[in-house]
Order: C-alpha cells, then structure tokens, then sequence
C-alpha cells in the first residue's frame, strides 16, 4: 500500500489507525519502494530537495484476512473468487517446482488483487514539472 501525504505524518500512528480498520499492515517506511509515486521521489533525490519541500510518500505491505470481514466469506461470488485464485495458484506454484524455479514470489493472487489509485489532478502536473527539471539536471551534469 502506497500512500502519499502533503505534509510529514506522524507516521507510527498511521499504522495504528489501519490495524483498528481490520488492516494489518506489515514492515513499512517511507519511501516510494517501486510504487506508483517513485518517479517524482527519485526527482526529488535528483534535486537534492529538503525533508520538507520533498514529496512525503510511505509504503506498507498490507494483509487482510478474512476472519476480520465475516459477512464477505459468506458471498457466493467471494467464494467463487477465491476457488478460481487457489487453483490458478496451485498451477503457477506446481510450474515453478517442476520448472526449478523454487517458491520465490510464490504467493500472488492476481484474481484477488485489489487496485486503486488516486492521485491530485494538480499534483500531477506538478510532478511532471518536478520530473522534468531533474531530467534536464542530469543531461547539464552529463
């Protein structure tokens, strides 16, 4: 989970606040750690900008578990979900043990993968005109 904020966060209190949501967030720190935002926090590197001026972007691996969302268990199309995702898993799992791979990254669900993003439309500009001059600084230092 990727989360991006305008202002420092008091961020050990954000994880306290997702677990009392039923979201068990895992090891996290800040950082864009390959996300949607890592472009412009690579910029801000680039550009050597302050603590304050940088974008404040964190990351969390996130787990949900079904025992904390009893009424979604309980639906047929979950179910159906569910059946489908095990056994496209137990294939890629059965492909990489025959194949030598080992178990790395063995445990994607695609069919359960959830997905939403969400970014300021003005921010986006913004991030572009940041992108954009750390790119023009690395072609004047080269």
């Amino acid at each position: 989970m990727w989360v991006r904020f305008e202002e420092y966060p008091d961020f050990m209190r954000l994880s306290n606040i997702l677990s009392s949501y039923g979201i068990h967030p895992g090891t996290g720190g800040e950082g864009a750690y390959n996300g949607i935002w890592s472009e412009v926090c690579h910029a801000a590197h680039i550009l050597n900008m302050s603590h304050n001026e940088k974008p404040h972007c964190f990351s969390w691996d996130c787990t949900i578990f079904d025992e904390d969302w009893p009424g979604l268990v309980e639906r047929d199309i979950y179910s159906s979900r569910r059946a489908e995702a095990k056994e496209q898993f137990d294939k890629e799992l059965s492909w990489k043990i025959l194949s030598g791979r080992g178990l790395q990254n063995t445990f994607h669900f695609p069919s359960l993968m959830h997905k939403y993003e969400w970014t300021d439309p003005a921010q986006i500009e913004k991030d572009r005109e940041l992108i954009h001059s750390a790119n023009v600084l690395q072609l004047i230092k080269a």
